[in-house]
């Protein structure tokens, strides 16, 4: 329950499965629901740029945690995504995601990415703090807004 104001129920937010969905920027319709459908659009679309827009309510309402970022697709050694989800190193569709952001900091405790990866029975989960910090210039990359526009 988004509304709910209860305090009790923050220690059931590191167990809770979160759902990233696409909306269409002009009706606001639901396009993809879920890591994979996410993917899906951003990997093998004929789109050649795609814009997402976060939910920074959200991330700051889960006081900035890691896991409640914008996300960010790699295996657990920081590889692509789509790899891992084939169980195959040799696949030629291979992805490298990189994450750009001014707000990225060497805090396990506040992250803006939620670096997404499968584990061992190919479900979704997001990988804590420490994690997304050794991901840091492999697939997280800190870059101040100015110098990204002047660059």
């Amino acid at each position: 329950d988004d509304d709910d104001d209860d305090d009790d129920d923050d220690d059931d937010d590191d167990n809770f499965e979160w759902v990233y969905d696409l909306h269409r920027w002009k009706d606001e319709s639901r396009c993809a629901s879920g890591d994979d459908e996410v993917l899906e659009i951003i990997e093998h679309s004929s789109l050649s740029i795609c814009a997402i827009q976060d939910d920074y309510h959200h991330w700051d309402r889960l006081n900035n945690s890691p896991e409640a970022g914008k996300p960010c697709w790699v295996d657990r050694d920081g590889n692509n995504a789509t790899r891992l989800e084939n169980n195959d190193s040799s696949s030629s569709s291979s992805f490298h995601h990189i994450f750009f952001d001014d707000n990225i900091h060497n805090d396990a405790n506040d992250s803006i990415v939620a670096v997404r990866s499968r584990n061992h029975m190919n479900h979704w989960y997001s990988l804590g703090g420490e994690e997304t910090i050794r991901l840091q210039g492999k697939n997280v990359v800190r870059v101040p807004t100015v110098s990204a526009i002047l660059n």
